[in-house]
């Protein structure tokens, strides 16, 4: 298998201080869909929801917006609460099926990666999913990797290793940010990474990162990949990579 090689000090001038997108569905204290009630002196539970993008951000460029809707749809409006207490504005939506709507200015409002909000509208209204997009340079520890369905699924006739070069026997953490890696065949998400590494005691080892962050030490060189058998996937996984103090 080939390798793409990319040294620890080229990671950083490639992603550190630099914006990423991330999705995320929200998540709505009634579930879905959700039924707007016709205006009244307080919210409903089936308005208020949250979304979480997994990490906190030192700047936000873009908040986007994408819903689907019942066909007679009414204008409806996104209200996000700053530190407890909801926020002078709203954001207004207009019908766009399938498609973001992006709002750009004072992205410091939603730094913190977590929004709590509540939708509104001047009739009832019926919203059957509400998405999230967030662009934006995450304030975390450590490196972002860039592993991609076409250039990094292993196949056993084409793929390469996307190798990333690290201090030997020192322990990392290794945590996916985002997971848009599509299968276009079945059109299912490729649901994890896979590490092959060699350990400090010299053993060839091969670990997969799914949902929780996976810890291990090498003797220096970390090769990620995504395993699949279709030859045209696309989109990205993105990874958050850093050493890890066990003191």
């Amino acid at each position: 298998m080939k390798k793409h090689i990319l040294c620890a000090s080229l990671l950083l001038v490639s992603y550190a201080n630099a914006a990423i997108e991330l999705a995320a569905t929200a998540k709505m204290d009634n579930g879905f869909p959700i039924e707007i009630p016709y205006p009244g002196l307080e919210f409903s539970a089936s308005q208020y929801g949250s979304v979480n993008f997994g990490t906190k951000f030192k700047s936000v460029q873009e908040l986007c917006f994408k819903f689907n809707s019942i066909e007679d749809y009414n204008p409806f409006y996104f209200r996000p609460f700053i530190e407890g207490q909801l926020f002078s504005s709203s954001f207004s939506l207009s019908y766009r099926p399938g498609q973001y709507q992006c709002w750009t200015g004072s992205g410091d409002i939603f730094l913190a990666g977590n929004i709590r909000f509540i939708l509104w509208s001047t009739r009832e209204t019926t919203i059957n999913d509400f998405e999230f997009k967030i662009i934006g340079e995450p304030d975390i520890e450590g490196e972002v990797l860039r592993i991609t369905a076409e250039d990094n699924t292993i196949n056993g006739i084409n793929g390469s290793y996307f190798t990333h070069v690290v201090q030997p026997n020192t322990v990392y953490s290794v945590s996916i940010l985002k997971n848009d890696a599509i299968n276009n065949t079945t059109s299912a998400q490729i649901g994890s990474v896979g590490i092959i590494f060699t350990a400090p005691d010299g053993v060839k080892r091969l670990v997969s990162i799914e949902r929780k962050e996976v810890l291990l030490s090498t003797q220096g060189e970390m090769n990620f990949f995504l395993a699949d058998t279709a030859f045209d996937n696309t989109g990205e996984v993105l990874l958050n990579i850093k050493r890890v103090s066990l003191e």
